[in-house]
């Protein structure tokens, strides 16, 4: 669609015709499809959308459906973090499930709650 000049179809009345390319034809149903939705991409490619702008709008809906890094349980100064220790929940704005494995092994600096969320500052990783 994004440089696309023109596109060749073969339409048929029906599938069930004879001919060597019917098979691979469309029917006139599925060719009003097809031109309803290079339509859309039209209207879309027409009306671009400001990403930076939509960001602001959408920093609620992200935090809340997104999730975070938080401790399973209570979990004491000093213990070194497993999978076990943690779990990603609902809403998000503490740190990004992405960040996960980078906690792991490391230790923890400062008593943790259950559902507590986690800070970079709180776990003592090796060469940082």
């Amino acid at each position: 669609m994004m440089g696309c000049q023109a596109i060749e179809v073969h339409v048929a009345m029906s599938q069930e015709m004879y001919g060597p390319d019917v098979s691979s034809s469309l029917t006139t149903g599925q060719l009003a499809q097809l031109v309803e939705g290079v339509r859309a991409m039209e209207t879309m490619k027409a009306h671009s959308v400001d990403k930076d702008i939509i960001k602001d709008e959408m920093s609620e809906v992200r935090r809340v459906f997104s999730r975070s890094i938080v401790a399973r349980g209570a979990i004491k100064a000093g213990t070194r973090l497993a999978a076990a220790h943690l779990a990603l929940k609902k809403p998000g704005g503490g740190l990004a499930p992405s960040a996960l494995a980078s906690l792991l092994g490391g230790t923890l600096r400062r008593d943790l709650e259950p559902d507590e969320e986690l800070k970079l500052d709180d776990v003592e990783i090796r060469g940082r």
